[in-house]
């Protein structure tokens, strides 16, 4: 898929997405967009598409989008710099009225004016929502500063380009000589006129991996190719504050130029005032949920309400609630609500004696702790385990559970599943104290739980029946998804 209007009449996008949320964000964009040839490797999806900037900027399940300008796959750059240096080039600018047709459709979708960038937590530390790309971004500010620390700080900003590959002197003359053929080839005025008259400002970011990031340094690599932009559309270069970034990634398996259509995430929410779960992993959350219309959704560990907000602005028709022992998240949540606009009922409880009646709730969410703030070891998997009885037992038969479990946690949670440890009723009534002014409408409305003792509580055995295992990256910490659905088994309870 190196362009689409080779084949479609539509232009050609990609988006970048979280590691395990590929495919969620491939469906969203067939679903939201009515997107064409989709196609999915790690961390991103290719699509085509006619797409105005509305309905681009409403996919809840990206990161950043780009317009695609060059896409070639299995690109291996040969060792002598020289001779890269002159492939890489020609591969990026063979085809320059892709550079036109990209450039036209950035300027009609572009977002100038920039949101201040939410912190939001990654498996419950906080950090910038592209902390994936942290060591990435790294290496781009320490090629400006190097640059801006340059002692001839008046000359032209275009040939601050050439400072970072003074060490490589007589490399670059080399290959000043060997590129004067693309200079000589740089098509007429007026096949680029609404770039030329713009005069228009840019910087190139490059992120090299795999065999030749062993090679080339992506320093090198960006200040080549924008050099060799410089010449065929006579663009300036200007590291701070550009009117275009190019971004270009080589790897292994791709080499991509794009041009991104805003300088943030989209998965930054504007109802966003006190950080939590990355919106787009509670997005995906929410997804598996499948919430249908007039159910009873619970997070009965809500934290700032992330994952019940992301869900209730999609599907808005059914109860959400929220639930939480400690007041400043819920105090949070509270502000996220107010901020969102939405409804959803909160109330302060614990996750081990939830104020409810068995069997009275549709769905169940839940970002489970880490074991950062709430322990280790046999304290953790023992609250893990009490979670899960208690979720179990409020949840409706045939309802649904999904869980965010770290990585670590996750085989543990697997195996409680299986042997049946979390699925132990208590046979005693719940005692657990509830205030019920500050339970919602419905909740008044149930009378109290009474867990049956005696001989008919043996008669059927509550389960969990795993449906979908999800790995997903936070950033710093890889985690997974589990969907399960509540199911009945003749047999007698253990206690």
């Amino acid at each position: 898929m190196e362009s689409c209007s080779a084949q479609s009449s539509s232009p050609a996008f990609f988006v970048t997405v979280g590691r395990g949320l590929e495919n969620f964000a491939a469906d969203e964009i067939r679903a939201k967009l009515l997107a064409s040839r989709v196609e999915v490797i790690e961390g991103k999806v290719f699509f085509c598409a006619d797409v105005t900037k509305e309905n681009l900027f409403s996919l809840k399940m990206v990161e950043r989008a780009f317009v695609l300008v060059k896409k070639i796959n299995s690109v291996r750059l040969p060792y002598h710099k020289v001779s890269g240096f002159r492939l890489l080039c020609k591969l990026a600018l063979e085809d320059v009225r892709s550079w036109k047709a990209a450039a036209c459709v950035w300027k009609r979708l572009h977002v100038s004016a920039e949101p201040s960038l939410s912190r939001v937590r990654q498996g419950g530390a906080d950090m910038c929502p592209h902390a994936e790309d942290a060591p990435r971004k790294c290496k781009l500010t320490a090629f400006s500063e190097d640059i801006s620390t340059t002692k001839d700080r008046s000359r032209n900003k275009d040939t601050l380009l050439y400072c970072a590959a003074e060490e490589e002197k007589e490399e670059e003359e080399a290959f000043q000589t060997t590129t004067v053929d693309l200079a000589q080839q740089r098509p007429p005025a007026d096949i680029f006129p609404e770039l030329l008259k713009d005069n228009l400002s840019f910087r190139v970011s490059f992120r090299c991996s795999g065999r030749n990031g062993r090679r080339y340094n992506p320093q090198e690599l960006g200040c080549q190719l924008g050099l060799a932009l410089t010449r065929e559309f006579g663009w300036k270069a200007d590291l701070r504050k550009p009117q275009l970034e190019v971004i270009a990634h080589l790897n292994n398996d791709i080499f991509i130029v794009g041009f991104p259509l805003s300088r943030v995430s989209l998965a930054n929410r504007s109802w966003c005032r006190c950080p939590g779960l990355r919106p787009t992993v509670a997005h995906a959350i929410a997804v598996l949920a499948g919430v249908q219309s007039g159910a009873k959704v619970l997070d009965p560990m809500c934290g700032s309400g992330t994952i019940l907000l992301e869900a209730t602005m999609e599907w808005k028709s059914a109860y959400y609630m929220g639930a939480d022992i400690d007041c400043s998240q819920l105090s949070s949540a509270s502000s996220n609500i107010s901020s969102s606009k939405q409804s959803i009922d909160l109330i302060q409880a614990s996750v081990l004696a939830l104020p409810l009646q068995s069997s009275s709730v549709d769905v169940i969410v839940c970002d489970m702790p880490f074991g950062r703030r709430f322990g280790r070891g046999n304290d953790i998997m023992s609250q893990t385990r009490s979670s899960l009885r208690e979720m179990i037992r409020v949840l409706a038969n045939s309802g649904i559970l999904v869980l965010l479990v770290s990585q670590k946690m996750s085989q543990e949670v697997i195996k409680m599943v299986e042997e049946g440890k979390c699925c132990q009723y208590k046979t005693q009534i719940n005692s657990a104290p509830v205030d019920e002014a500050k339970l919602p409408g419905h909740a008044r409305e149930c009378e109290p739980d009474e867990r049956a003792c005696g001989e008919d509580s043996s008669s059927t055995v509550d389960v969990l029946s795993l449906q979908e295992l999800v790995p997903v990256s936070l950033g710093e910490t890889e985690a997974r998804i589990h969907k399960y659905v509540k199911v009945q088994h003749e047999g007698k309870r253990t206690s």
